[in-house]
Parts: structure tokens; C-alpha cells; sequence
């Protein structure tokens, strides 16, 4: 969300002077979603850091937007669910709910594991999600329902990292692009960017699958910029290579294989059995094929060998 201080003088100004500075205090602006980006007159903000609300002051007045104008409903007395990340601590859940209670006066309130709800929207309670979004990448066991904390495991590399090395790419070659076209730049990630089956060789290519005009993108500034093969796949590659942003992590595939081994022996086959992809990051070309492939090399060097189903909804870029 953006928001910018209208302070006095400018009232009086956009008032053509008829206003009285005794009658005028200074105004909050808010500009909210992908409209923040475009508002480069409002300073922006950004409530939910990694899946985790680290500004409540911001964070209500964005839900006081979505429950009003993008809802158009009056919080009191309703019964509201929110989504929770899988690693969120005791205290936030506490300083969430006492919002809702205290300021929105709900009646009736449920934090959920947004990795169990993922699982839920399959139809099954058992099985490993494994989730990629904007902010946060996860590994989550569910049992029957419920999240086996011992075994969540989280990767710090997520949507928002690929669009920030595809950033990084066009700066380090002198393109005009900057930290300011953000919203650009991801919308360059979701039209462009797969996930390589064999990154080193798909580098080595001199074979481009998308046109000079697939490939050509149009800043609001009206400068023409290419997205060549080699950015493309190294912004998305990251996601199960980490190395490329100087993370000594496991990627992606690596975290959901060691959070399946992490949980009891008897578990493990129905874990294997039914994984779920969920959050946007995984709509990327190539994603699924990449992580199964790799779940399946991984897989096969354990003792006990299983048969391995990912699931991969067409929905799951918000589930």
C-alpha cells in the first residue's frame, strides 16, 4: 500500500484558496495493490513481510479497505477466517486476533495454516504441501488435518526474490530498468520466465522458444527492453538453486524431500503420496515437471521406495 500526507497549504491550493487553514488538518492519502506501484508520490508500505504481519498500523487500515470497498461489508458481528503462515509465531497470532476482536469487533475469528487449507482444497487431510508464493516458500507435513510443526521446513527464496534477480539482470547490463518498476518486472516474470528442466544446458542454447516480440516489453516510460533466454531461466532458477543469490540453502524440491524424511517411517508413504503444489510461484512454466523430477531423484535414494503423486491444481495460485 502507498500513502502520502496532504498537508494543509496543499488543501487550500487544491481548494483555489477558499478554505480557511483553521478549518483544515493535514490528510492521509492510500493508494492500495498494484495502483501503490504507479502512486510514485506516495511512500510505500508493505504490512506482510514474508507471509508475517510486521505492521499492524498499516495492515488495519488495509483491511479496514478490503472489508469496506473491495467487500463492502461491515466487519461487526460477522464470523472472518484468515490464512496464516506455517512458521508464524504465538505472539503475532495473539496481536492478529486482538485486532479483529478489538478494532473490527468480530464475532467469531480462525487463524488457519494456509498450508492446510491448501491441502483441504483437494479434498484430503493428509499430505505434503508444498507452497510457493509472493513472499514465503514452505515444506508442510499435515496429518489428518494438522500441521506437523517439528517438520515444516521454509525456503528464503520466493516470487518476490525472482523478480528481484530479474531486476538485478537488466541492472548489471545497463538496462533501463529500476528498483521502481517493480510491478513491471513481475508482471515480465509471469508472462516469460520457466523453470529450465536442465538449466546449464538450456543456458548454453542459443535456441529461444519466444519470438523477438514475445520476448519484447514495453516500460511505462515507453522504452522498449528484451528479456532474453538467459534471464529468464536464471530468475526462475533460483527457486531450486539458491546458489545463484548467495543462499547456502536446499532449493525447493530439496526441502519437501528432507521435510517428508524429517516425520515418522509410517508416514512417509502416505506424504509421498499425495503432494500438493500451491501458491503462484508454482504456476511458472515448468515448475511441476522440475519438482517432480527432482522429488522423484531424491525419493529414489531412500531405503524404501514409494510410489510418488504431485498434484497440481489449476487454482492454486491463491490456495
Amino acid at each position: 500500500m502507498g500513502e502520502r500526507t496532504i498537508e494543509v497549504e496543499q488543501q487550500q491550493q487544491a481548494a483555489g484558496g477558499s478554505a480557511a487553514a483553521s478549518d483544515l488538518k493535514p490528510k492521509i492519502s492510500h493508494v492500495f495493490g498494484n495502483s501503490a506501484f504507479a502512486a510514485y508520490d506516495h511512500e510505500l508500505h508493505h504490512p506482510v513481510q514474508r507471509g508475517i504481519i510486521t505492521d499492524t498500523t498499516h495492515m488495519q487500515t488495509l483491511l479496514e479497505h478490503i472489508f469496506e470497498h473491495e467487500l463492502g461489508l461491515q466487519t461487526k458481528d460477522m464470523n472472518v477466517l484468515i490464512t496464516d503462515s506455517p512458521m508464524n509465531s504465538k505472539e503475532n497470532k495473539q496481536e492478529i486476533c486482538k485486532m479483529m476482536f478489538e478494532t473490527f469487533k468480530v464475532q467469531r475469528f480462525t487463524l488457519i495454516n494456509s498450508a492446510t487449507l491448501s491441502l483441504f482444497s483437494t479434498g484430503t487431510t493428509t499430505g505434503l504441501v508444498a507452497e510457493s508464493g509472493e513472499g514465503t516458500t514452505y515444506a508442510v507435513p499435515v496429518f489428518e488435518g494438522y500441521a506437523l510443526p517439528h517438520a515444516i521446513l521454509k525456503l528464503n527464496v520466493a516470487g518476490q526474490d525472482i523478480t528481484q534477480k530479474l531486476i538485478d539482470e537488466f541492472m548489471a547490463c545497463k538496462a533501463p530498468v529500476e528498483q521502481k518498476h517493480f510491478e513491471q518486472v513481475r508482471d515480465m516474470k509471469e508472462t516469460m520466465c520457466h523453470v529450465s528442466q536442465n538449466y546449464r544446458d538450456e543456458d548454453r542454447s542459443r535456441d529461444d522458444p519466444l519470438t523477438q516480440e514475445q520476448r519484447s516489453y514495453e516500460l511505462p516510460g515507453g522504452e522498449i527492453i528484451e528479456v532474453n533466454l538467459h534471464k529468464r531461466i536464471t530468475a526462475a532458477e533460483i527457486i531450486f538453486n539458491p546458489s545463484l543469490v548467495g543462499l547456502e540453502e536446499d532449493g525447493f524440491a530439496s526441502i519437501a524431500h528432507k521435510s517428508i524424511e524429517m516425520c515418522d517411517e509410517d508416514l512417509r508413504t502416505n506424504l509421498y503420496g499425495n503432494i500438493v503444489l500451491a501458491g503462484g510461484t508454482s504456476l511458472m512454466n515448468g515448475f511441476t515437471e522440475r519438482f517432480e523430477q527432482e522429488i522423484r531423484m531424491l525419493a529414489a535414494k531412500s531405503p524404501k521406495q514409494t510410489d510418488i503423486i504431485v498434484t497440481a491444481a489449476l487454482h492454486r495460485k491463491n490456495a
